[in-house]
């Protein structure tokens, strides 16, 4: 009965909790939040065309690569993303027949008159491990179809909105608790600078991976340019409504990064017993940590995806370099803020007495940024060493991929 009942709290503040994070918050404004549900409208819709016109041009599956189209730089990058998956696959051919033979000569009756039996087994691994790398290449040439790329789709456009509506919602419930009804303000201009700058970082790799490219590997694939520019097209307006969609949470912590959100004065005399900056400390403390989070957890999906369907390369990091970059702004002014609660508290325990002695007489509350900052700020103990190891993860995962490689 007492597991029961611990159970039964557990339920109630999971049920409470999603409650919380769907339901309206008082600060949050109405055109904020319908510019989000307009981005998933656009996801939603940008998607529907593209895959209706990738039906219309049979797309769906198709054993033979498409014809594509001849303007701009198309016809010769198709031709030479034929002649690359052409060269690779008789690479593989060769490779077999060397495998094949070399085991072939370890199973011989009489060894002694087979001049390659004693190198056979270490020639057979090389070219075992030789096959790998060629059927990696290999899948990069493919023109990949609809049908394949499907569970892609709702891969690398659901993870982002949902991560997006999780952090957004979850920074409005705390700014509440921290600022009250005071929400976001002024977000405007954030939030369409955050979508033009994510959209272009969307739509700008597909690009400089197929049309633009320059030998190497070309990646092609039932929306590409090249292959199917009605599907191209449309698949912008699903690029847009994904920028919009990563705005939302960017223009909430922006807003709630401003300066004006600092409390002011400090008061030694504050009921919470840090010059009332408590929350608004902790308020910075957690979401200069959570933002690298969000941002990290999304990028690393979006990269082990990609990587998975055989479609990535060095260009396609894009996004990911925005995202990072957004976030390393963004927790600047965290930090910043909670820098300059320090200089104004450190000026606040000057006007408390003229010695120290006086000073500590007073009995005045601690450093209300030391759990933040640190004893001496530039240390920043849990700021500093989370990000370090989130973008030192999110590295070996990019270099694990070859990102970083030659193509």
């Amino acid at each position: 009965m007492r597991f029961l009942g611990c159970n039964n709290e557990q339920m109630n503040w999971h049920s409470d909790f999603w409650k919380k994070l769907m339901a309206r918050n008082a600060g949050e404004p109405p055109a904020l939040r319908r510019l989000f549900y307009w981005s998933f409208a656009c996801i939603l819709v940008g998607n529907v065309v593209a895959i209706c016109v990738a039906l219309a041009n049979g797309l769906w599956t198709f054993t033979d690569a498409p014809r594509g189209v001849s303007w701009f730089r198309c016809e010769c990058q198709l031709r030479d993303r034929a002649q690359n998956d052409a060269k690779v696959q008789d690479q593989i051919r060769v490779a077999k027949a060397r495998k094949e033979f070399f085991e072939a000569s370890l199973s011989q009756s009489d060894p002694s008159q087979n001049p390659y039996f004693a190198a056979a087994r270490a020639r057979m691994s090389e070219e075992e491990e030789a096959l790998k790398k060629l059927n990696a290449q290999a899948e990069l040439y493919p023109v990949k179809s609809l049908k394949d790329s499907l569970w892609i789709l709702a891969g690398v456009f659901l993870t982002p909105v949902i991560l997006s509506f999780c952090a957004g919602r979850l920074m409005l419930i705390h700014g509440a608790r921290c600022f009250g009804a005071d929400g976001p303000v002024r977000w405007k201009t954030a939030y369409w600078v955050f979508t033009g700058v994510g959209a272009g970082s969307i739509i700008l790799p597909p690009v400089l991976a197929s049309a633009l490219a320059h030998g190497g590997t070309i990646l092609f694939d039932w929306e590409s340019i090249c292959i199917c520019p009605g599907a191209w097209f449309s698949m912008w307006l699903a690029f847009i409504g994904l920028g919009m969609a990563v705005a939302y949470p960017s223009c909430i912590i922006w807003c709630y990064s401003r300066a004006d959100k600092m409390p002011a004065p400090l008061d030694p005399q504050a009921p919470d017993g840090c010059w009332g900056a408590g929350k608004y400390v902790l308020f910075l403390q957690t979401w200069a940590l959570a933002i690298f989070i969000f941002v990290i957890a999304g990028s690393v999906l979006y990269i082990d995806i990609s990587a998975t369907a055989g479609r990535f390369t060095i260009a396609y990091t894009a996004p990911v370099a925005v995202l990072a970059a957004c976030a390393a702004v963004v927790g600047s002014r965290l930090v910043w803020n909670g820098i300059a609660i320090r200089l104004e508290y450190q000026k606040s325990l000057l006007k408390l007495g003229k010695t120290w002695g006086e000073i500590q007489a007073q009995k005045p509350p601690p450093d209300p940024t030391i759990g933040f900052l640190g004893d001496t700020w530039w240390k920043l103990p849990a700021t500093v060493f989370g990000a370090l190891t989130a973008m030192w993860a999110l590295t070996q995962l990019l270099l694990r991929q070859g990102v970083f490689g030659s193509h």
